[in-house]
């Protein structure tokens, strides 16, 4: 748990940071996110981040994404995350 200003994260800011800025709105931060990302947690790290970073709620939906198989022949149902926000709120 890490603390930014009286805020109290889950995980450190610059895990936060990281994510956020791979995922946020390229044309403006305080856009609403719409990312796919692979991984529970990273979806749950990108869901406090943008607590963090727009003062919002960010809803996560699990989807199914075709995944190419690793020798390539054929693509296969693989699960994958949909992590959502409404853009900044403060």
């Amino acid at each position: 748990m890490a603390t930014y200003n009286g805020v109290q994260t889950k995980y450190p800011i610059s895990k936060l940071k990281k994510v956020f800025n791979k995922h946020k709105n390229k044309k403006h931060w305080k856009n609403p996110v719409n990312a796919i990302v692979k991984t529970k947690k990273e979806a749950l790290i990108l869901k406090e981040s943008i607590r963090f970073y727009q003062a919002d709620i960010a809803n996560i939906r699990e989807i199914t994404v075709p995944i190419k198989h690793k020798e390539g022949l054929v693509y296969m149902q693989g699960k994958a995350y949909n992590v959502t926000s409404k853009g900044y709120q403060a």
